[in-house]
C-alpha cells in the first residue's frame, strides 16, 4: 500500500512503473505486483513531494515542499537545495524545454539550469524583484510552439519565448482571469491552446488568434474551483473540481463537456 495515505503527485516512468508522491511519507513506486516505498532510509531525503517528472536522460526529478529537488539516477538519489540552483527550497513545479534545459518553479521564482552551459551561463533566476514575474510559480508547461506557459499564485500566467529568451505578460489573457490572479492547473492541448485552472472555472486560450474563453458550471464543468487538468493521449482534457462528482471531460475540438 502507499506510505502515506495523502497523495500529491503521480507520474509513470519509462519501463510503465507508477510513481505516487506523498505529503510525509515519501514516493511509493508500483511496478507490476512489486511496491517499493522510498524515504529517508534508502536516500530519498524529501518527504513532502509536489511533484514528480521524468526527464529526457530517465531520470525521475522528485520536487519536495521543504528539502529543494532529488534526483533518481537508477540506483541512488541525488539531492540539491537552494544554495546550488533554486532560488527558495519549496519546489513547486519541474520541467524541460526543447533545449534540454531544466525548469524549477518555487516560491522564490523560476530557475532555468543548463546542462550544458558554462559559467553564470548555467543558471539564470526569474523572480518578482528581477524581473517582475512574481515569486510563488506554481505550474510550468513547455508548448509545442516553443513557448514555456507558468502559472502564478497571485501574479497571473506568463509565457516565455525560447525564440527571444525573454517572458511575457498577456493583459488580454490575464484579463480574463479571475481578479485574484491565481492559477490553480495548467494543460496545454494537441492544437496548441492553454488551458487554465483558476478559482471560477476554467479558461481556455488560444495565442494565435490571442482570444479566449472562460468556463464554469453553466458550461457544464462539474465545479469551478478546478484543482487538476490532464491532456490524455486521445486529446480529452480531464477537468477535475472540488465541486460534486469532481471530474470533467472535455471533447476535443467542440466547446462540449
Amino acid at each position: 500500500g502507499l506510505s502515506r495515505m495523502m497523495v500529491t503527485a503521480i507520474n509513470e516512468d519509462y519501463r510503465g512503473n507508477i510513481w505516487v508522491g506523498t505529503w510525509g511519507g515519501g514516493v511509493t513506486v508500483f511496478s507490476g505486483d512489486d511496491i517499493l516505498v522510498y524515504n529517508k532510509s534508502n536516500g530519498l531525503e524529501g518527504l513532502n513531494v509536489r511533484f514528480l517528472f521524468e526527464d529526457r536522460e530517465q531520470n525521475m526529478l522528485i520536487a519536495d515542499y521543504f528539502q529543494g529537488l532529488s534526483i533518481y539516477k537508477g540506483n541512488h538519489f541525488l539531492t540539491y537545495d537552494g544554495e546550488e540552483f533554486l532560488p527558495d527550497n519549496k519546489v513547486w513545479a519541474v520541467s524541460q524545454d526543447r533545449k534540454g534545459r531544466y525548469w524549477f518553479g518555487t516560491n522564490g521564482g523560476v530557475a532555468i539550469f543548463d546542462p550544458s552551459g558554462k559559467g553564470k551561463e548555467r543558471l539564470r533566476i526569474f523572480n518578482e524583484s528581477r524581473n517582475n514575474i512574481g515569486n510563488n510559480i506554481r505550474f510550468i508547461k513547455p508548448d509545442k510552439s516553443g513557448n514555456v506557459w507558468v502559472g502564478t499564485y497571485g501574479s497571473g500566467i506568463y509565457r516565455y519565448d525560447l525564440k527571444a529568451e525573454r517572458f511575457y505578460f498577456d493583459t488580454d489573457l490575464n484579463g480574463i482571469l479571475h481578479f485574484d490572479r491565481t492559477i490553480t492547473a495548467l494543460e496545454t492541448d494537441r492544437s496548441g491552446k492553454v488551458w487554465i485552472g483558476t478559482n471560477v472555472g476554467v479558461a481556455k486560450w488560444d495565442p494565435e488568434k490571442e482570444e479566449g474563453y472562460v468556463y464554469s458550471q453553466g458550461d457544464g464543468l462539474a465545479g469551478n474551483l478546478i484543482t487538476a487538468l490532464f491532456t490524455d493521449s486521445k486529446g480529452n482534457i480531464w477537468i477535475g473540481s472540488e465541486m460534486k462528482a469532481g471530474l470533467t471531460r472535455h471533447l476535443p475540438g467542440t466547446d462540449e463537456f
